[in-house]
């Protein structure tokens, strides 16, 4: 039967927090990072680019799901690194590993 199923819908064009319910009784939450969208709004772009670039001078903290868009490098680390991959994936020479 359906009981041992899970239907998940994900839009993936954001950063999303999905609760799953299994059995009516236990709820899980699944976290869809899309790299590079630090602002969650299903693009890479701009604002993206500004807010990695101040994450990494001190001056605005990315958090959780959005800290981890930042890591385009998977590296466990944000820094000039995801910032070139960033820019270089808005202006269309490069594309971010998902």
């Amino acid at each position: 039967g359906l009981d041992n199923h899970v239907k998940v819908e994900v839009n993936f064009n954001v950063n999303v927090s999905l609760p799953v319910i299994n059995n009516e009784e236990n709820t899980e939450t699944l976290e869809v990072v899309i790299k590079g969208d630090t602002s969650g709004d299903g693009v890479i772009n701009a604002l993206d680019l500004l807010q990695v670039q101040k994450n990494i001078l001190g001056t605005y903290t990315l958090t959780g799901a959005y800290l981890e868009a930042a890591d385009t490098s998977k590296d466990g680390m944000v820094n000039a690194l995801d910032l070139l991959q960033i820019q270089k994936s808005i202006l269309g020479t490069y594309e971010i590993e998902q």
